[in-house]
């Protein structure tokens, strides 16, 4: 038998903006790719909900935050 422990496509990731200071929220849903054309590479990358920036995902950034009881 097998058990779901953690589903991927509702992890949900903390990120804080290096530009305005914003700390928010995102799902796996909210990323998408970027072409860096400094590196010549592929990024996944999240928009910041305040000042529309892009920022580059960190996969290894899970949120302990719940926002369900809010």
């Amino acid at each position: 038998m097998k058990r779901i422990l953690r589903k991927a496509e509702s992890s949900k990731f903390y990120k804080k903006c290096y530009y305005c200071d914003t700390e928010f929220e995102y799902e796996r849903s909210d990323i998408k790719a970027s072409w860096d054309s400094r590196f010549m590479t592929h990024l996944k990358v999240v928009t910041c909900p305040c000042c529309n920036r892009e920022l580059i995902h960190n996969d290894g950034v899970r949120s302990n935050i719940s926002t369900e009881s809010l």
